[in-house]
């Protein structure tokens, strides 16, 4: 029932951003093959193009491309794309899209500017149809989010930083506090940046707020530093962090379904799979239990929203939980 209702939204989308593109009556559709009127291998007549056919509340998108498919020789199909915080978008397209490149050309990374109707899927990632796709240059602006890094037999440790230094050895370091809710230890722990640190993601926004994984070796020192072995950007922590009261486990759908801890919260449901990880017995669960969830920055715009929890874990206390984290500052770079 999901699938075909997706289908229908999806049918539905695409026949809005067809009639809004043309208009009524309607008129020829702007294909992607070669005409004299207007020749749409000519930026000038695309954006002439543009300005005459794509409506006025469209939305502007940049991101790089994940994936490409088509369909009907090339005719219609949908790209899968990546923005900077390395959330996905789906836009899909056909005969009335304008389409100022190559789509048989596109690579993965390669950067596009896609405008689109405002109305798109409550799915994850959403979806919208696309009035326009331009190129917008290549990937280095943009890069990918990168696969996390792993370290097997290290000790992980995730925190929000609270501030940085720079150490005897020139070498920086990041005082992280722990995330209300979590318990990896230590309320606060003193990592260090050295020449052999690895990163998974582009260092220039890391700064106060960034809520980072850091694995290391051994035990803090006496003044409770470790050297980072590895760091991973866990994301933006009010949306990947949430504190919740089970309301339901359900086994056939595969969700939970949890009230805030914070009065000023709202219920959330979370869908989990075989890849969720659960540190805490499952069938033991019951209405009441207190969950701590990492789940992804995505989340729907029903009511409850969704999304998908990566992992789920007991509720630390909260009681001598540290002072509120302040925001994220991406442009106070820890490495600059």
């Amino acid at each position: 029932m999901k699938k075909i209702l997706t289908a229908l939204i999806l049918s539905a989308l695409l026949l809005t951003a067809a009639a809004c593109s043309t208009g009524a009556p309607p008129a020829e559709p702007v294909s992607t093959a070669a005409s004299s009127e207007p020749d749409l291998e000519s930026s000038s007549s695309i954006i002439e193009a543009a300005e005459q056919l794509v409506p006025d509340d469209a939305i502007d998108y940049k991101g790089a491309v994940v994936s490409v498919e088509t369909q009907d020789g090339g005719k219609t199909g949908s790209l899968t794309m990546q923005d900077d915080s390395g959330e996905e978008y789906i836009f899909h397209f056909n005969e009335s899209t304008i389409i100022g490149i190559d789509l048989s050309a596109v690579q993965p990374g390669d950067l596009l500017n896609i405008r689109h109707s405002p109305a798109a899927t409550f799915s994850i990632p959403p979806q919208s149809a696309a009035y326009e796709i331009l190129s917008a240059g290549q990937a280095q602006d943009i890069p990918l989010a990168s696969e996390p890094i792993h370290v097997a037999d290290a000790a992980v440790y995730r925190g929000v930083v609270d501030d940085f230094a720079v150490d005897d050895n020139g070498h920086t370091a990041l005082i992280l506090r722990q995330v209300p809710g979590t318990d990896f230890g230590y309320p606060v722990l003193q990592a260090v940046l050295d020449e052999n640190t690895r990163y998974s993601f582009d260092t220039a926004g890391m700064g106060n707020g960034s809520y980072l994984e850091i694995f290391y070796g051994g035990q803090p020192d006496a003044s409770g530093t470790v050297t980072a072995i590895a760091v991973n950007d866990m994301g933006p922590v009010d949306l990947v962090v949430y504190n919740g009261i089970l309301v339901e486990a359900n086994t056939e759908e595969n969700y939970l379904l949890l009230d805030p801890v914070d009065e000023n919260g709202m219920q959330y449901r979370f869908n989990f799979n075989d890849s969720t990880q659960f540190y805490l017995d499952f069938n033991a669960l019951a209405p009441g239990d207190k969950l701590n969830v990492l789940h992804d920055a995505a989340s729907t715009r029903s009511i409850p929203p969704q999304s998908f929890a990566r992992e789920v874990r007991p509720m630390a206390a909260l009681e001598n939980a540290p002072a509120p984290i302040p925001a994220a500052n991406p442009t106070s770079s820890a490495l600059s």
